[in-house]
């Protein structure tokens, strides 16, 4: 326990109908896990909000994008490429080809990725992020895109 953790209140929660429980950070986001269908798993959420609870406007967004996740992979795919690309040379040199479980195209990328966050933002904007899975054997990586207005944006791959 810090210094001044006991004069902190407890921690604000709410239960969302589509986030379900969340607690929010004291600072600008509310933080839970939620089912994502189209992939079929739970991943981490955050709402960004400044701290009034997540709203009809989160809402909306998080259930478009359930309904728009299908058309937006070949996008996501390629933008999840152009932040891998440049990695391609660390992983072979000339005498030892890439390994098979490395991806060489966009087309490769949603099978060696995984979604494993998703925020809401103001904007309104969403950040997707994604991990490698475990055959890749880049277990820290973290490839994050921007989707704004609809439209994907690679943001940043992250050690």
């Amino acid at each position: 326990m810090g210094l001044f953790d006991r004069f902190k209140g407890p921690k604000r929660t709410c239960e969302d109908p589509v986030f379900g429980h969340l607690e929010y950070d004291n600072q600008t986001c509310w933080n839970g896990n939620v089912l994502f269908s189209p992939t079929g798993n739970e991943i981490a959420v955050a709402v960004v909000t400044g701290g009034p609870e997540p709203d009809d406007v989160h809402r909306a967004l998080f259930r478009e994008l359930r309904e728009r996740y299908g058309a937006l992979q070949p996008y996501i795919a390629k933008a999840l490429f152009d932040l891998w690309e440049p990695h391609l040379t660390e992983w072979y040199t000339e005498s030892e080809p890439l390994p098979k479980s490395l991806p060489r195209s966009a087309d490769d990328m949603e099978r060696v990725t995984q979604l494993d966050y998703l925020a809401i933002e103001p904007g309104p904007s969403i950040r997707l992020s994604y991990g490698f899975r475990s055959e890749v054997g880049w277990d820290d990586a973290m490839l994050s895109v921007k989707v704004e207005n609809w439209r994907v944006m690679p943001e940043s791959l992250d050690d």
